[in-house]
């Protein structure tokens, strides 16, 4: 009974004198806030309430040493264990163990409510949000891999327009979890339940770090679509200038078509590159306002950036004038060359009527053999592939009406 007593002092917060007397960890493991070990009873035999049971059982075996006067063998274990006094003072004990277990869990609670730092997939969330914020994008977000690398998800969304980005939702969400990061750092490194003494700096930790990765991965997304964006419009720039200032020669088709095809598609990024320059500034202004630099060498690219675009736009209009003539040579070559190719469409056709095999006195042996003659020649004056030229300088339906004349006319 006394070393009851004495358990029970040691529990009840209400003793005069009570310190801790056992020690528990707060850890962030199989994606739950847990305590090391248990606060009740494990599986392993390890929990806090296994250990007080320990120690109860220990002052049982002391009963046991003891032996009866009455007869030879036998103790007073079982007469300790109906004892009122005892019995009560175990009550009182496993009851102050489970009022402490459940102080305990609302010590650790405040840490369990930033569980959605922990509980969702970073790289996920991330595509989900960012497919979300576009300005142009609908209510459903397509949801991208697992690794966390938002270089790589920026890299995917490459082709969208900088500036369908909504830079006002990321702000807003960068700042959520910031402040969930101040809010971390205002928890408890350690405390005392009762008789535990509890070290919460293991998971205050592990959530810091949680938190930290998921500004990370949202300030990067942001800084490397603005590398990705000026990378692929400064290499798009330097394939226009370079394909546009060289000598045209007026027998290089293509050439002349890689060239229109620059020009086609400075026609097309116009609008993109043109409202690209605000939401890259603006970009800029939210990392640093997060402590993210820039470096200088990026800032100094978007602020010459649009210079180099404007060279760009003029280039391709000098080289429109200077194509003129050049397209228009083209074009007629390829319309004596589609008119050429109906003429030899016409001869095929008039030479198959004649020597064709469609009547019945040719023989079915001089048949096969004249359809063999028409098979052998028929690759040299069948329709040629249509080439990227043709279609460059518009004449398809040129070809394509050619070629439906010769088919009515075999079919005559």
């Amino acid at each position: 009974v006394v070393s009851l007593n004495y358990l029970l002092a040691q529990v009840d917060p209400s003793s005069a004198g009570a310190t801790p007397m056992l020690e528990a960890e707060l850890n962030l493991t199989g994606g739950d806030v847990r305590f090391a070990p248990e606060l009740g009873r494990s599986t392993t035999g390890e929990g806090i309430l296994d250990r007080v049971h320990g120690l109860i059982a220990d002052f049982y075996e002391s009963a046991k040493l003891i032996a009866r006067l009455e007869r030879a063998d036998g103790d007073f274990g079982k007469e300790v264990e109906e004892n009122e006094d005892v019995r009560f003072a175990v009550h009182r004990i496993i009851t102050e163990c489970e009022a402490n277990e459940a102080h305990c869990t609302a010590f650790a609670r405040p840490f369990y409510e930033h569980r959605h730092l922990w509980s969702r997939d970073i790289q996920t969330s991330l595509a989900k949000f960012a497919a979300a914020s576009r300005r142009s994008a609908g209510d459903n977000a397509s949801e991208h891999g697992s690794e966390f690398d938002g270089a790589a998800l920026a890299e995917r969304m490459r082709g969208d327009a900088l500036a369908d980005l909504d830079l006002a939702k990321f702000d807003a969400q960068i700042r959520l979890y910031k402040e969930a990061q101040a809010e971390i750092e205002l928890l408890p490194s350690s405390g005392s339940s009762r008789f535990i003494r509890i070290n919460s700096k293991p998971v205050k930790n592990a959530i810091a770090v949680c938190a930290s990765k998921w500004v990370y991965a949202y300030t990067h997304f942001l800084e490397a679509r603005i590398t990705a964006s000026l990378d692929d419009l400064m290499s798009f720039i330097d394939k226009v200038q370079t394909g546009l200032h060289t000598e045209f020669d007026p027998e290089d088709a293509e050439q002349l078509i890689t060239a229109m095809t620059y020009i086609r598609d400075v026609r097309r990024r116009t609008d993109e590159v043109d409202h690209m320059w605000a939401p890259l500034r603006g970009t800029v202004t939210v990392l640093r306002e997060y402590g993210i630099t820039v470096p200088e060498a990026t800032t100094e690219l978007i602020e010459g950036a649009p210079q180099r675009w404007e060279n760009a736009k003029k280039t391709t209009v000098h080289a429109r004038e200077a194509l003129g003539p050049l397209q228009a040579l083209q074009a007629e070559k390829i319309k004596e060359e589609v008119e050429e190719f109906g003429e030899r469409v016409e001869l095929f056709v008039a030479a198959f009527h004649a020597e064709a095999p469609f009547r019945l006195d040719a023989g079915v042996e001089k048949a096969y053999q004249r359809l063999d003659e028409c098979a052998r020649r028929a690759p040299a004056r069948a329709r040629p592939p249509p080439t990227r030229r043709s279609r460059a300088f518009a004449c398809a339906p040129r070809v394509a009406s050619n070629a439906q004349v010769a088919r009515e006319a075999a079919r005559d």
